[in-house]
């Protein structure tokens, strides 16, 4: 009886002390997890400088007064449709046609169904010329350095040369040959080592593990006695 009592209370006391670890587990793993978020890309005004990302242009629609839209994507997006998204400009598609470009930030508003005289016609920009995709907006590959333009009317090309890439501003910085610069993802443990957020997140929860089981253990002595 006196085994089945202390093993109830003991079960009890570890459950009412391990009960705060359960919060605290969750809080560090859902600040590691945000940790972790995938970052929003990088965009500014103006063509990309060689070897910087991608190129995207809109012109004509809602950019028919101002002039036509040219943002840097400082990334690699898997397609043109994901690039200008990714830049910051907005799509729909036509109704019942998925990939069909209707819309481009809400122009035309409503959607026109994309007839042959109004739509919004993608191309590249090689060589400095316009060259007219063939190739829908979801498969075209951009790779560092594409450039592509969005252009609104009877498949006209965008009303503007092809944006030229400025050379790369070279790094002139000087490191030191002895420095090193830390992994921000990575701090030294005790021991000298490095260790990333997911290892400190587990050394942390198993030194509160440690320290419960030793007052446990402790309990169960003065118990006994």
């Amino acid at each position: 009886m006196t085994t089945a009592l202390f093993g109830a209370s003991a079960g009890f006391a570890a459950g009412f002390a391990a009960a705060p670890l359960v919060p605290v587990a969750v809080s560090l793993l859902a600040g590691l997890t945000l940790t972790g978020a995938v970052a929003e890309p990088s965009t500014h005004d103006g063509a990309c400088a060689a070897g910087e990302g991608v190129t995207v242009v809109v012109a004509g629609g809602p950019y028919s007064e101002a002039g036509p839209a040219i943002r840097c994507l400082a990334d690699q997006p898997e397609s043109a449709l994901k690039a200008t998204e990714a830049a910051g400009f907005t799509y729909e598609f036509v109704p019942k046609q998925i990939g069909f470009v209707c819309q481009i930030d809400g122009f035309p508003d409503p959607c026109n169904g994309a007839p042959a005289s109004a739509y919004w016609s993608l191309w590249t920009g090689e060589g400095g010329d316009w060259v007219y995709s063939t190739t829908g907006s979801a498969t075209l590959r951009t790779p560092v350095d594409t450039i592509v333009a969005w252009s609104f009317g009877a498949g006209d090309p965008p009303p503007l040369p092809v944006p030229e890439l400025e050379p790369a501003v070279a790094d002139t910085t000087t490191a030191s040959p002895t420095a090193k610069t830390a992994d921000p993802k990575q701090w030294p443990d005790a021991a000298g080592e490095r260790t990333g957020p997911l290892g400190t997140v587990i050394a942390a929860l198993l030194v509160l593990i440690a320290g419960l089981a030793t007052w446990l253990a402790a309990k169960r002595g003065r118990d006994r006695g």
